[in-house]
C-alpha cells in the first residue's frame, strides 16, 4: 500500500470512508495487541492522560512513546502492541457521551457510568486517492506535538462525540475528519525541517505544485533555482530520493489517473491535460507505468467503483 507523508496530504485529492471514533480509558499496565495482518485502517490517537509505548509484537522493541499532549498517527497495516505504562489524572469529560462510544482497556462498553474521564481519543478511517486506490499516512508510527494543541483536542473530541450518536449523517463526521487531517497536514508541512538542499530546490517544488506537471521540463526547473541541470539533479535526488525526471513522471501519472477516474474527458483530452500532444506517446507512457492502456485502466477502475458502490 502506498504511504503518503502527512505533510504532503495537503496537496492531495482524496476521500475518506468508514470513519470511526470513540473515547477510551486505559488503566495502568493495560495493553492491546493488533493481531496478524496489522491495522485494518489508518488511525490517529490523541493522548490526554496516559504515558504509552507502541511496541513491536515480535521483538518487544519500543517503536514510539507518547505522553499527554501528543498526537499519534498509525499507518494501516502496522502491527504493534499499545501498552499504557502510566496513567495520569488528566483527560476529557465524558458527560453526554453517546452510549456505545466508550472503550475501557480497548473493549467497548455500553456506557460510561462511573467513569468521569477518557485518557485517549481514538479515530480510525480508510483513505482512497483520486483514482480510488487505498493509501495510508506514513510508513511508521509517528508522534507529533504542536505548540497549539487545543484546536486538535477540540476537533478530535467533536469527531468522537458525533461518531457514536447514531443520528449524525456520516458525511458530517467525514467532513470533521477532513478538517482535522487538513489542519494536521498544514501544521506538519510548516514545521517540516528545511535542509540546505531543500532550500536550493524549493522554487522548483513550489512551481510544480502550481502548474500542470506534464508541461514542465527539468531545464525549466533548474533555471528557476539558478542551478545547472546537473547540480539541480544532484540536489533533487539528495532531497527527494529520486531524479527530477522520475518525480515529474510520477506526478504526471498521478494527474492522468485522477482525470481518467473522474469526469468524462476523452483519452485524447486527458493526454492534452497531462502535457502530451500525441495520444500515442501518452498511451505508451501510461502503459509503461500501469502495464495497461489508459482505456483499459479506466474501464477496470469504473468496474471496481461499481462493485464498491453495490457493497
Amino acid at each position: 500500500m502506498r504511504a503518503v507523508p502527512l505533510s504532503e496530504l495537503r496537496n492531495m485529492d482524496y476521500s475518506l470512508r468508514h470513519v470511526i471514533a470513540h473515547m477510551q480509558y486505559w488503566r495502568e499496565s493495560s495493553n492491546w495487541i493488533i493481531q496478524e495482518g496489522g491495522r485494518v485502517n489508518t488511525a490517529v490517537m490523541v493522548i490526554l492522560g496516559v504515558e504509552a509505548d507502541y511496541m513491536d509484537v515480535g521483538t518487544r522493541e519500543v517503536l514510539a512513546t507518547a505522553t499527554p499532549g501528543d498526537l499519534v498517527v498509525i499507518p494501516q497495516g502496522m502491527r504493534y502492541e499499545f501498552y499504557a505504562r502510566k496513567v495520569i489524572e488528566n483527560g476529557a469529560d465524558l458527560s453526554n457521551l453517546p452510549d456505545g462510544n466508550y472503550y475501557w482497556d480497548g473493549v467497548k462498553r455500553d456506557g460510561a457510568e462511573g467513569v468521569r474521564t477518557a485518557n485517549v481519543i481514538f479515530m480510525g478511517f480508510e483513505m482512497l486517492d483520486a483514482a480510488g486506490l487505498p493509501f495510508t499516512l506514513g510508513s511508521r508510527i509517528e508522534v507529533f506535538r504542536f505548540s497549539q494543541m487545543d484546536p486538535f483536542y477540540k476537533l478530535s473530541e467533536r469527531v468522537a462525540r458525533l461518531s457514536g450518536s447514531g443520528f449524525t449523517p456520516p458525511a458530517l463526521i467525514i467532513s470533521r475528519m477532513y478538517d482535522l487531517l487538513t489542519m494536521l497536514s498544514e501544521t506538519t508541512f510548516k514545521k517540516r525541517p528545511r535542509s540546505i538542499a531543500y532550500r536550493r530546490i524549493e522554487a522548483a517544488l513550489l512551481y510544480m505544485d502550481n502548474h500542470p506537471v506534464g508541461t514542465i521540463t527539468v531545464g525549466e526547473l533548474s533555471g528557476l533555482c539558478s542551478l545547472s541541470p546537473s547540480s539541480f539533479g544532484r540536489l533533487f535526488r539528495q532531497e527527494m530520493g529520486e531524479s527530477p525526471v522520475i518525480y515529474l513522471q510520477k506526478r504526471t501519472l498521478e494527474r492522468a489517473r485522477e482525470l481518467l477516474s473522474v469526469g468524462d474527458l476523452s483519452i485524447s483530452e486527458v493526454a492534452l491535460e497531462c502535457g502530451f500532444q500525441d495520444m500515442f506517446y501518452f498511451s505508451r507512457f501510461f502503459r509503461k507505468w500501469e502495464g495497461m492502456s489508459p482505456s483499459v485502466w479506466r474501464k477496470k477502475r469504473r468496474e471496481e467503483k461499481a462493485v464498491r458502490h453495490d457493497e
